[in-house]
């Protein structure tokens, strides 16, 4: 090959070499040769109070344009759901936990693995406590820990074996038994009084052989509260003064008594089955108190001292020590429409049968004969849960239908 072939060659072999490094050079410099990398989005949309109570749903919302792997939800940490189907959310049972402050928090993973995370703060308040889901027993002491006005403790069918139960210093407590006196059942032992509360309401529950040594009381006491049906039985108080007495119940400062069996209790000194005291007034409405006694002082069935009350249509029957007595006989307060209670123009004599179904098994309903049936207070607001006038005992009136 000549001379000029040979850098006409050379010339070209380096005009396409040149050609290569521009190409590769542009190459170098695309965007589109670097991957794009994404990151997902979300957040905690419930709860959206900062105070939540027993229950509380958590949900998180999460997106991402490749796809969410997985969401994970933690309280204080603790990693409780692990979730990866939409809707993204966790039914948080507060209780364990307990009342205050407590932190939720999620991490959100896209399926290219980058994650996201989001938390907010809660406060925790309890309202209502379940016997024997949450305690197995009324008488455990941590109860008190979530207790606040206006807290409810909700018991279950059983007999539960409590003793000096003392909630005074927890006013406006609700406490329930869920099925009924017959089946929700607090026993003494002969140990202690079985309850006492301070402002509350006591309803649903059979309280059982309780003995009060100290104060009034064997079963229950009661400053400023109501107990509603409820069977008060077998308790005793061995206090042997005027000022303290109640085998079944003791009743401080304004308190309601109304629809309840009180029955076989047995005080050493006053008020075998209801002692009234300081100054309170009671109202005692559509109870049965039967059978209840005294060793030796005064009202087998009911005494009051330096209180006052309002008894309508009770049925006051075979109490040993007389139905109602107060000090020095000075009674104070409207009484009428009752049976065994002398007091009024429209009372029945204790001599009068009250008709009961059978009170030596408990059955203390009104056959459909008793002449106590109808004759209770003729107001309207005392009506049955019918509408049709009072009937007499602890079935009778609006809070008769249990």
């Amino acid at each position: 090959m000549n001379i000029v072939k040979r850098i006409v060659l050379l010339l070209q072999i380096s005009s396409v070499i040149s050609c290569v490094g521009l190409i590769l050079l542009a190459c170098d410099k695309d965007p589109l040769t670097h991957a794009s990398e994404h990151f997902p989005s979300g957040e905690i949309i419930s709860p959206i109070s900062e105070t939540v109570g027993r229950l509380a749903v958590i949900v998180v919302e999460a997106t991402d344009e490749t796809g969410i792997d997985v969401v994970e939800i933690y309280v204080d940490d603790s990693l409780v759901i692990v979730d990866r189907i939409v809707p993204y959310e966790y039914l948080w049972d507060t209780f364990r936990g307990g009342e205050g402050n407590h932190r939720i928090k999620t991490i959100i993973r896209n399926t290219e693995g980058n994650i996201l995370s989001d938390s907010i703060n809660v406060d925790v308040e309890i309202t209502n406590i379940f016997i024997p889901d949450d305690f197995s027993e009324l008488a455990d002491i941590s109860i008190k820990n979530y207790l606040d006005g206006g807290d409810t403790i909700s018991v279950s069918a059983g007999t539960y074996n409590c003793y000096n139960l003392n909630f005074t210093n927890y006013p406006e407590l609700f406490f329930v038994g869920l099925d009924g006196a017959e089946n929700v059942i607090l026993d003494g032992g002969n140990q202690g009084r079985v309850l006492a509360v301070s402002e509350s309401l006591v309803q649903g529950f059979t309280i059982q052989n309780g003995y009060a040594t100290d104060n009034g009381g064997g079963g229950i006491l009661l400053y400023g509260s109501t107990i509603r049906n409820c069977i008060v039985r077998d308790n005793e108080c061995t206090w042997a003064s005027y000022a303290r007495g109640g085998g079944g119940i003791e009743a401080v400062y304004n308190s309601t008594i109304e629809n309840n069996l009180i029955y076989n209790n047995h005080c050493q000194y006053v008020g075998g089955g209801i002692h009234l005291v300081e100054n309170g007034s009671t109202s005692i409405i559509n109870n049965i108190i039967y059978n209840n006694s005294i060793s030796s002082g005064y009202g087998g069935g009911i005494y009051i001292h330096k209180a006052g009350a309002t008894i309508y249509n009770n049925i006051v029957l075979s109490n040993d020590g007389g139905s109602l007595s107060s000090l020095n006989n000075n009674y104070v307060g409207p009484a009428d429409y009752n049976l065994g209670v002398n007091f009024g123009s429209n009372f029945i004599l204790e001599t009068t049968s009250p008709s009961f179904i059978n009170a030596e098994s408990g059955n203390f309903h009104l056959s459909a004969s008793s002449p106590c049936v109808d004759a209770g207070n003729p107001s309207q607001q005392y009506n049955d849960v019918d509408g049709s006038r009072n009937d007499m005992g602890a079935y009778g009136g609006i809070g008769g239908a249990w």
